[in-house]
């Protein structure tokens, strides 16, 4: 088969990303800086590094950012850029709609990217990959953990990358990479993620 999926090496885990909320308290800096890709439920985050390959082959694909920062060691960084209220309010954008998100996200981004370089021990900027689901033939084989196993095709899937719901419990997602998006990646050596062809 011409299929791998991802899967996540160290053990690090953060909290399933909400709707609206962009900004994310964390203790994990170290830990998240090591890894370009991490398994959340329902899917999963890559790094600004994994998320530039996966353009190349889905250039459409919609990007949500979350970012996770060490705010009791940014303090500093953050009050000399007037961004205490700021990085409160934008922390939590439920209840706008989507001009008003982009609108302030834009004013945060554009901010935020002006004192990225101080932070850049004390956040790590990871996007959720939103790509489609696929059916798989009744064949696939699962792991007792619920990941793919065995892939069976069923029809063509809908992009060099997506994801396959397990059959039965546990009822996770396996993200699954076309062979060329594969090779991409041996060739970059991304952190924390194994190739495992199925």
């Amino acid at each position: 088969m011409d299929y791998f999926v991802l899967e996540q090496i160290n053990s690090v885990q953060v909290g399933k990303p909400e709707e609206g909320v962009l900004l994310y308290k964390t203790d994990k800096i170290p830990e998240l800086l090591n890894l370009d890709y991490i398994y959340i439920q329902g899917g999963c985050l890559v790094s600004n590094r994994l998320r530039l390959l996966f353009e190349l082959y889905m250039p459409y694909n919609k990007w949500v950012m979350n970012a996770y920062i060490n705010l009791d060691q940014s303090q500093d960084i953050l009050k000399k850029a007037d961004y205490d209220a700021e990085v409160a309010a934008v922390a939590n954008m439920k209840g706008l709609n989507e001009n008003e998100q982009k609108l302030k996200l834009d004013k945060f981004s554009a901010k935020f990217d002006k004192i990225r370089p101080e932070l850049e021990k004390t956040q790590a900027v990871f996007w959720q990959l939103d790509v489609p689901e696929y059916i798989p033939a009744e064949n696939t084989v699962f792991s007792d953990r619920g990941f793919v196993k065995t892939l069976c095709l069923n029809g063509d899937p809908p992009s060099p990358v997506f994801k396959i719901k397990s059959s039965g419990a546990p009822r996770v997602f396996s993200t699954i990479v076309h062979l060329s998006v594969a090779e991409s990646m041996m060739r970059r050596k991304y952190l924390g993620v194994n190739l495992i062809r199925v």
